[in-house]
């Protein structure tokens, strides 16, 4: 922010597929430490920067296994144990509900919140896979979508004027998709919401006056 003068758009994309429980120097379960707090930590510390640059845009990397979530238990993410059997695939279903909370709340500030599918891409997001995992994405690496194909979507939303007001939004193949059930939940959204803030303050990754200033 010191540096930089304006912030037009921004794309999250970090992410981690741990197959074991892994979790990082704070205690925090890596999946979701990458995949979803690390997002949400950066946005909120370069709200200042995209709110004197509005119009803006955030989008975030979800994926459609999200749907294949059923259940979420998010206290299990201020003790830093597992969010589920497969944190990864919760993760994602996590992005979505970030994207519709974050969405919510930028109300009238000129900055949208989308999410993007980018297909099953051709990565070494993998590369922690083991077992049947790890001989599945082997097997079906040849259709796979190549990184320039995946970043169709997320560049879509990062530029077109076709979006430039639609917010709130899941997006697959530069089209409008609908999400699973679960991911349309508004209270577990909020749930998420404070849950990750708590997380963030009681590791010192945060103080509590910048998570009440995005709230």
């Amino acid at each position: 922010m010191e540096t930089t003068p304006r912030l037009d758009g921004l794309i999250l994309n970090a992410a981690e597929a741990h197959s074991d429980i892994v979790l990082t120097e704070e205690g925090i379960e890596t999946n979701f430490a990458t995949n979803h707090l690390s997002g949400f930590l950066l946005t909120h510390l370069l709200l200042p920067l995209l709110q004197s640059s509005a119009p803006a845009r955030v989008m975030v990397i979800s994926s459609s296994v999200h749907a294949q979530v059923k259940m979420v238990d998010l206290n299990s993410v201020v003790t830093g144990a597992p969010l589920t059997p497969d944190s990864y695939r919760t993760s994602k279903l996590l992005n979505i509900l970030f994207v519709h909370e974050l969405a919510r709340r930028l109300q009238g500030r000129q900055i949208t919140a989308n999410a993007a599918d980018p297909g099953f891409v051709r990565t070494n997001l993998g590369r922690h896979a083991t077992g049947g995992r790890h001989v599945l994405l082997t097997l079906t690496r040849p259709v796979q979508v190549s990184p320039d194909r995946a970043a169709a979507t997320p560049v879509y939303l990062a530029t077109s004027v076709d979006v430039a007001d639609a917010t709130g939004g899941y997006y697959a193949g530069g089209q409008p998709t609908e999400v699973s059930e679960l991911a349309k939940n508004t209270k577990l959204a909020r749930r998420l919401w404070a849950v990750s803030a708590q997380a963030l303050v009681n590791r010192r990754l945060a103080t509590l006056n910048e998570m009440i200033a995005f709230g």
